[in-house]
């Protein structure tokens, strides 16, 4: 397709991109031509330092625009990097969204005194490394102990659920990875 014929899609209400392109260009609702670039940020196209006039000219010279349907797997996992939430048009379930727990440091103490969503099995395990047992409360604490001691948590991806339950640690299905209908998810 060629520049004029994308200007027409935008018009028309499509979005465009090219082949290479990871995200696509819009038309909003007052005319205004705006770009969903790969980490899910809606930007102006045309104010960038990449798009000086030759390179705008390199873009009008194009003919292999094509009309964009949607999103593949692999922006979507740029967009989730980036801190975007995202959806599949496809999914049945309203409300649904993906979307990265980031990776964190916790203090040994605070793992096995205050955190509810870790078995006690677990927080056994910090405790009897080298265990401090608190006279009055009888909580087994880290803290006097190793002062500087943490427990790393990787980042991993978490669904929002229809019932509103999170899902931590959410994979994708062979459907879900091969989908071409993800998105930002409209809040």
């Amino acid at each position: 397709m060629t520049y004029e014929g994308i200007m027409n899609a935008l018009e028309d209400g499509k979005k465009v991109r090219l082949p290479e392109w990871r995200g696509y260009w819009f038309m909003d609702e007052d005319g205004e031509v705006l770009g969903l670039t790969k980490e899910g940020d809606i930007v102006i196209p045309w104010i960038s330092e990449n798009h000086t006039a030759a390179h705008r000219l390199a873009l009008q010279q194009r003919t292999d625009w094509e009309i964009a349907e949607g999103l593949d797997f692999g922006w979507a996992i740029c967009a989730l990097k980036a801190g975007k939430l995202v959806t599949r048009k496809g999914w049945n379930g309203k409300g649904m969204f993906l979307f990265i727990r980031p990776e964190d440091e916790l203090d040994v103490d605070f793992i096995v005194e205050k955190v509810k969503s870790l078995p006690q099995s677990l927080k056994n395990y910090y405790a009897k490394r080298d265990p401090w047992m608190n006279e009055e409360t009888g909580v087994i604490s880290k803290s006097q102990a190793l002062p500087n001691s943490k427990v790393k948590f990787t980042s991993y991806i978490c669904m929002k659920a229809a019932d509103g339950t999170m899902v931590n640690g959410w994979l994708a299905s062979q459907t879900d990875m091969l989908a071409e209908d993800w998105q930002l998810f409209d809040s």
